[in-house]
């Protein structure tokens, strides 16, 4: 079995690991781990409007776990 170990959750990390799975699909011979000190991801440019009462917080900070399908 072959294992790809992606590091960090961000924006590119989470993106990293959408296209291995599209490229890869369902092959039972590739595990795909991704390590992150956080289980979400914080849209960082809305923080003004979090900030400033226009949003909510929790309108910029999705959980990993319903990203990634693996």
């Amino acid at each position: 079995m072959k294992r790809i170990l992606v590091l960090g959750g961000g924006f590119a990390g989470v993106e990293c690991c959408l296209k291995l799975e599209s490229y890869f699909g369902t092959n039972s011979k590739i595990e795909i781990t991704l390590v992150s000190e956080d289980n979400f991801i914080l849209f960082t440019p809305m923080l003004p409007q979090v900030a400033s009462g226009t949003i909510e917080t929790r309108h910029i900070v999705t959980p990993i776990r319903t990203l990634i399908k693996k």
